[in-house]
This record gives C-alpha cells, sequence and structure tokens, in this order.
C-alpha cells in the first residue's frame, strides 16, 4: 500500500520518465534507419545470404512472369508477389541443396526434363511414353540451326537451357524430398 501512495505521489515524475523512454526509443529508431536509407543499395529489392535480387532482375521476372501467364489476365501486383517468392524460396532451396551436399549430373538432368509435362507432351511416342531419343534429334537440330545463324533456333535454345534448368531443379528437389522422407522415417530401433 505504501508503495502505491509513492507512486501516486511521484506521478509526474513516473510519466515524465516513460514519456522520456519513449522518446529516446522513436530518436532512436530515426536515426538507424535515416543511416539505412542513405547508406543502403537502391536497387536492391531482396537478399538471401550473398544472393542479391536487384529491381532490374525483377522487374525483368515480373515481366517474364505476366507474358508467360497473360491468358489468366494477372495483374502486375500479383505479379510482382509471385516472382518475389518464387525468388526467396528458390535461393532458400538452393542453399538447402548445397548444405545437404545435392548435386545432379547430366543423366539426373536429362531424367528431370524427360518429367516436365511439356516435353511430354510434345515427345511422346506411339506408345504414349516420352521419347528421349526425338527429344536428342531436337536439340541437335536446334543446335545446327543455331549455329547457322538461325533466329528461331536462338528462341528455341532459350527454351532447352530453360528445359535443362527445370529439369535440374526437379531432380534436386526430389532429392532433397527423399532425403528429408528418409530422415523422418523411424528405425526399428527409435
Amino acid at each position: 500500500m505504501t508503495a502505491l501512495q509513492t507512486l501516486r505521489h511521484h506521478q509526474g515524475l513516473l510519466v515524465g520518465l516513460i514519456l522520456f523512454a519513449l522518446f529516446a526509443f522513436v530518436l532512436g529508431e530515426v536515426i538507424s534507419s535515416r543511416d539505412r536509407i542513405f547508406s543502403s543499395d537502391r536497387t536492391l529489392v531482396a537478399s538471401v545470404g550473398d544472393d542479391e535480387l536487384h529491381v532490374e532482375e525483377y522487374r525483368s521476372r515480373i515481366n517474364q512472369f505476366m507474358e508467360a501467364n497473360k491468358q489468366y489476365n494477372v495483374s502486375y501486383g500479383v505479379a510482382a508477389q509471385q516472382v518475389y517468392e518464387q525468388w526467396v524460396i528458390e535461393k532458400l532451396l538452393e542453399q538447402q541443396y548445397e548444405a545437404a551436399g545435392i548435386s545432379v549430373g547430366a543423366k539426373g538432368t536429362m531424367n528431370g526434363i524427360l518429367e516436365l509435362p511439356d516435353v511430354k507432351q510434345y515427345f511422346t511416342n506411339a506408345l504414349g511414353q516420352v521419347d528421349e531419343n526425338a527429344l536428342q534429334q531436337w536439340v541437335s537440330s536446334v543446335r545446327q540451326a543455331r549455329e547457322a545463324g538461325n533466329a528461331e533456333a536462338q528462341e528455341a535454345w532459350a527454351l532447352w537451357q530453360d528445359m535443362k534448368q527445370r529439369g535440374r531443379a526437379l531432380q534436386e528437389s526430389a532429392q532433397y524430398a527423399d532425403m528429408v522422407q528418409a530422415g523422418l522415417t523411424a528405425t526399428t530401433l527409435d
């Protein structure tokens, strides 16, 4: 009871002390944010570890996303959010794959490519199976046309490079999922 009376007696001092603490906190935040604003790279959108996403690349990815999804009439804001989230997830997964020691060779990349839906759609044989030989022939013809300077072959080659990247990513993801699943499985000793 005596403590409450003491607080009531010095309430002006207590309120002043609390206001001073709040003012000091706000002032400290203003100073530190000003330092971040003036010293930071204004072209940096996000960073994950050592990887950085700059404005030019971000805009390019948004435009590619919107072009690829123009049939769905995606707004710029939705596209920007999707690209940002996709980039962050991609970089985080790359770090996890590296930490887990996951690597995919040429054969694994080809296996991943053969599992892609667009490859299954265009390179299926009469039995309904993906025909790796037909894909290899297409790649060979695209390479030859590209070396000859064909502009359409340049686009097809870029498509092939994208297929390789997606196939590798698919195999890395599958290997990582297998490792996690194996880590979650209880042994008879457990």
